[in-house]
This record gives structure tokens, sequence and C-alpha cells, in this order.
């Protein structure tokens, strides 16, 4: 991850999308997403290489990122299941963490952007940075509706079977990316589609604070300065 987007100690950036569903007759509404169409979520954090690393495809489409990752392992399991590899940077070790957008919690853990309005050029050098890591769990996304084009249309089987069939096409995804075989070239609509992101009140790490500023400092100092992509 770092050698690809110049970001320090990411293993990884989370996110979710949109699996169309048939959803149970007396159940509709909680399965209507923010595009209007009944779904699953599929939320996924994915590494440096497109590789799905955690997968989670359990909850009806009208949940917010934010309401998926509380119900989700990872919530619990995070901090349990994360690579001990610290790195010193500026003197402060550092831990491995995954990349998040704003519906996420803040943690030494899972690292997100500054949400202030006033941000110094180093904060928003910052979120550029963090920004960029984000791309490889679209990009994945994107592979993958290519590659298995039932995620990308209404899957026919009863609703309770979706997440097993998720679940193998994220893994077949991955046999093929270590195999190095590409997915089909054609375009997809909607291939990068997402959740819209939602502010989510979690019990936040006040050492995680700490160590964003850290990150952004040292980019600041050391890497070319990334300006937010509004400002050109």
């Amino acid at each position: 991850m770092e050698q690809k987007y110049g970001y320090p100690q990411s293993i990884g950036a989370i996110d979710g999308t949109h699996i169309p569903v048939t959803p149970p007759a007396d159940g509709l509404a909680d399965f209507i997403c923010c595009k209007g169409y009944p779904s699953i979520v599929l939320q996924a954090v994915v590494d440096g290489n497109y590789m799905f690393r955690d997968v989670y495809a359990n909850t009806p489409g009208s949940a917010h990122d934010a309401s998926v990752y509380r119900r989700s392992p990872l919530y619990d399991g995070l901090h349990r299941r994360m690579p001990v590899r610290d790195k010193s940077i500026d003197g402060i070790d550092v831990p491995l963490h995954i990349t998040a957008d704003p519906a996420y919690p803040f943690s030494r853990a899972m690292m997100k952007g500054y949400t202030d309005r006033n941000l110094t050029t180093a904060q928003e050098d910052f979120n550029v940075y963090l920004s960029s890591t984000r791309l490889c769990v679209e990009i994945a996304f994107g592979k993958l509706k290519k590659r298995w084009r039932i995620l990308n249309k209404r899957l026919n089987i009863d609703y309770r079977e979706a997440p097993a069939v998720i679940t193998t096409c994220c893994m077949l995804h991955n046999m093929l990316e270590k195999l190095r075989i590409p997915e089909p070239a054609e375009e997809l609509e909607n291939a990068f589609e997402k959740p819209e992101p939602v502010v989510a009140t979690f019990v936040e790490d006040g050492d995680a604070a700490r160590l964003r500023d850290i990150i952004a400092n040292h980019l600041f100092n050391s890497q070319p300065i990334r300006r937010p992509f509004h400002l050109h």
C-alpha cells in the first residue's frame, strides 16, 4: 500500500457496495437501498493487490455503512486480528491499520480523514493521501462485478442464500487475482457503486487522533504535497 499510494502503515481499506437480491415478501422495506432497489450490502476490506481480506454480506440494503460495520464480526475483532508490526514515524510507533471513510469509527486500527472545516495544508494533504488508499477497494468491487455478472442483476435465489454466493464470488476473485488473470475489459454501469457515506457516532479511540497528526506531519514533511481535487 505504501509503495502504491505513498501512505504508510495501511494494510487495506474498508468500504461497502450493494448487491441486488430478491427480498422476502414481508420485509421488502428493509432491503431497499439508497439507490432504490432491494439489495444486500457487501462490506469488504481490500489490500493493495485488490484481494479481499475480510468480507461480510449479511445485512439488508437499507442499512448504512456504519450499521453494517457494527453488525459485522470485524467490529469487535479488528484489533485482535490486526498484525503487529509498528513503524517508527518521527520517533512514535505507528501501528498497522486499515483506512476508511467518515461513516466508520476512528481508532488505532482504523484511520479516517480530518473532517473539520478549516484544515491546515498538512491535514488536507493527509486526506488526499488517505483517500488514494481507498481506491483499492473501489477497484476491487469493480473487478468483482465485471467477473461475476450475477452480482450486477437481481440474484434469483432465496435471499438467505445470497451471502454464501457473494462470499464465494469474492473467494474466486482472489484466486484469479493471485493467478494474474485479468477481468473482462467491458465497462459496466455502476461498477464502482457504493452507499453514500454516513457520519456515525462511535466511541472513539483517543490515541488515534495523535497518530493521525503524526502521519499527517510526516507526509507533509517527506512527501510531495497533494491538494484536494476540488482545488484544481
